[in-house]
């Protein structure tokens, strides 16, 4: 197998608009979203394609039913000095053999400081047409989660002032094994803002090297 070859071909779309509220613009809502081709995983592809449209138009359903009128309010309230902001970027950061691998991060301000950035990551083994969990990774890891907690707290060891002070039972308490995603020579544990770490330091991400095999070594297993 060509480990070199793309999973697929990958496209992002987008559909935009600015809202408006007595003639002041009061919400800016940008939605991207990735669609792909493959002659080899022609109808995981078009499963995936339904999958994102869908939650496209969820998100924009988002801004448009619960988002416009809070920010119309707000507006019509005398309180809204800038207008809210929604905005998802896709990132595909593995594409090889049948692996797929990306991430959307979602921007929501609706006043104040600042904006809130959460992430969400897909993991797709489209030779077998489902989800990548985590731990299958780890096969010869007894407590999968346990070893990469020690694994991301030791990273956190080298720089701690980077973290809140309470950073070991933080990680313990919101590692999620769904926020992950894999790049070319490690995968990527993330966590959410503000939940280990200040805002000011963004948001964590942890690269734990693959211990054998490159990820795509899993298209070759029967």
């Amino acid at each position: 197998m060509n480990e070199i070859r793309p999973a697929v071909v990958t496209k992002n779309f987008t559909m935009q608009n600015t809202m408006y509220a007595q003639g002041t613009a009061v919400l800016n809502w940008k939605i991207t979203f990735p669609q792909f081709w493959s002659q080899r995983y022609l109808e995981q592809a078009k499963q995936l394609n339904t999958y994102y449209y869908r939650e496209a138009l969820q998100r924009r359903q988002y801004a448009v039913t619960q988002l416009y009128p809070a920010a119309k309010k707000e507006q019509q309230a005398g309180g809204a000095a800038l207008p809210y902001e929604l905005e998802t970027a896709v990132n595909v950061t593995y594409n090889r053999a049948c692996i797929l691998s990306l991430y959307t991060d979602e921007y929501e301000f609706t006043g104040g400081a600042h904006g809130m950035t959460v992430r969400k990551a897909d993991n797709w083994n489209l030779r077998a047409g489902k989800r990548i969990e985590l731990c299958s990774l780890f096969p010869m890891r007894i407590n999968c989660r346990n070893y990469l907690i020690r694994r991301i707290t030791a990273q956190i060891e080298k720089d701690p002032s980077l973290y809140f002070e309470n950073y070991r039972e933080l990680v313990v308490q919101n590692f999620d094994p769904e926020r992950f995603y894999l790049a070319q020579s490690a995968i990527m544990i993330y966590f959410g803002l503000y939940e280990i770490a200040p805002y000011s330091s963004g948001m964590p991400v942890f690269a734990i090297p693959y211990e054998a095999e490159p990820i795509s070594a899993v298209c070759l297993e029967r």
